[in-house]
């Protein structure tokens, strides 16, 4: 198992539980999209929390399967994976601490709503590798200001959580 899945009365939560880095392979993705369904038919739930253990929220994708001949699964599934967050009949609120990179951030960028840590820090590093960030070159428009949102896709600088905060990325920093 790569994520626990829990309910306690209307709140349901999604822990990515795959540490140091809560790095998204494709088992975790299918076990994501799995939670999903299953918490999908609860009644009585109200919201869902997704978060992570250990220090970090996620560094992102598996790098690994980026290469012949998995990727050619990966993407697919992970934009399926963030599709399903997206449209999640519930608000899904991202409860991020510790680095949420790549993949990692895409997919907190899929929930409703991005609570930070004061120690998170945010970023789109896969320009560094000479690819761009499939969902969040239309993830990142949409939740923040253009001229942030460029600037992280073209650079892949990470920014502290009160940078994501004033770029419009994340509502509320703790």
């Amino acid at each position: 198992m790569n994520l626990v899945c829990s309910i306690e009365g209307p709140i349901g939560r999604i822990t990515l539980d795959h540490p140091p880095l809560n790095i998204l392979t494709r088992a975790l993705l299918a076990e994501l999209r799995s939670a999903l369904a299953d918490l999908e038919e609860r009644p009585g739930l109200r919201v869902v929390v997704l978060a992570a253990t250990g220090r970090h929220f996620s560094a992102g994708a598996d790098v690994g399967e980026h290469l012949p001949p998995t990727y050619a699964e990966l993407i697919p599934e992970f934009m399926d994976t963030i599709e399903r967050v997206a449209a999640f009949p519930l608000p899904v609120v991202a409860a991020v601490h510790g680095r949420c990179l790549g993949g990692g951030f895409e997919l907190a960028m899929a929930a409703d709503v991005i609570v930070a840590g004061e120690s998170a820090t945010f970023g789109q590093p896969e320009i560094a590798l000479g690819v761009t960030a499939p969902a969040a070159c239309v993830l990142l428009p949409r939740r923040g200001f253009p001229g942030p949102a460029a600037e992280l896709l073209f650079t892949g600088e990470p920014l502290s959580a009160a940078g994501a905060r004033a770029g419009g990325f994340v509502q509320h920093v703790v």
